[in-house]
């Protein structure tokens, strides 16, 4: 069990600042769907605006992605793409892979910058 409600979203933010040009992993937890769109987008809107030059999603905590959520992560790509900040993927699986992967995201195999050294959970405290 994961510990969110049935209808629960929450995301999680780390962003390095020590490296020149600065990298936010992002770990989206739950249900991303329609109702949770929004504020998803507005975190990658939030780490463009702050000129963040490497995006890392880590999908593992997603329990659920419709066709809204992977709109998010698709649209999120492309500005990525247009403004020359490299954005990966990684971690989902099941149901949510394959939505990912109808969206035509590819999943990243790993990660060109350092993770974390401790993987922070959005459930911590709950």
């Amino acid at each position: 069990m994961s510990g969110l409600g049935a209808d629960s979203f929450s995301i999680l933010v780390e962003c390095d600042l020590d490296e020149d040009d600065g990298c936010a992993w992002i770990f989206p937890a739950g249900r991303l769907d329609v109702d949770a769109a929004a504020e998803f987008a507005a975190v990658f809107g939030e780490c463009f605006a702050a000129r963040y030059r490497h995006l890392i999603v880590d999908a593992s905590l997603l329990e659920f992605c419709d066709g809204a959520g992977a709109r998010v992560l698709v649209d999120a790509s492309r500005q990525a793409e247009e403004c020359s900040v490299e954005f990966r993927l990684t971690g989902a699986y099941g149901s949510v892979a394959r939505v990912i992967a109808i969206a035509g995201l590819t999943m990243a195999e790993e990660s060109s910058h350092r993770q974390p050294v401790e993987h922070p959970s959005p459930l911590s405290g709950e």
